[in-house]
């Protein structure tokens, strides 16, 4: 099956290093060529991970919801979100749309398991902290 991707990206800092999105993007299509998965979208955000109102993140799951994309795939779950709030919408997705997720840095797949996986992360990134290397 010809999976369709969407690559998300983000950073904390308003003026991070001009390389912090292009690196993320890079694992993330290294990973999607691995799955043979097709990139049809790239979002970026540069937020903190605990703002529920991000603008590429909003993209990302207006187009899950459309059923636009079957896979969302970041460098690392705290790249997603670093609030446990996320899980159930993170469920719903799955659950209601088929779409998956993938991340570059831990090697997460689109299986039940590693949606497990992914919400036990998103529980431990809970902490409220951004990384200063962010």
């Amino acid at each position: 099956m010809d999976k369709r991707a969407a690559i998300y990206t983000r950073s904390a800092r308003a003026n991070p290093s001009p390389m912090v999105h292009p690196l993320q993007e890079r694992e993330c299509r290294q990973l999607c060529d691995e799955q043979q998965w097709r990139v049809v979208a790239v979002e970026n955000d540069f937020t903190s991970g605990n703002d529920a109102d991000r603008p590429g993140w909003n993209r990302v799951l207006r187009m899950a919801e459309a059923e636009e994309i079957d896979v969302i795939v970041a460098r690392s779950t705290d790249r997603i979100s670093r609030s446990s709030d996320v899980r159930p919408m993170l469920d719903k997705l799955a659950r209601d749309h088929g779409v998956g997720f993938a991340t570059a840095e831990a090697g997460v797949r689109t299986s039940s398991e590693g949606a497990q996986i992914l919400r036990l992360r998103t529980m431990f990134n809970d902490d409220g902290a951004e990384r200063p290397t962010d």
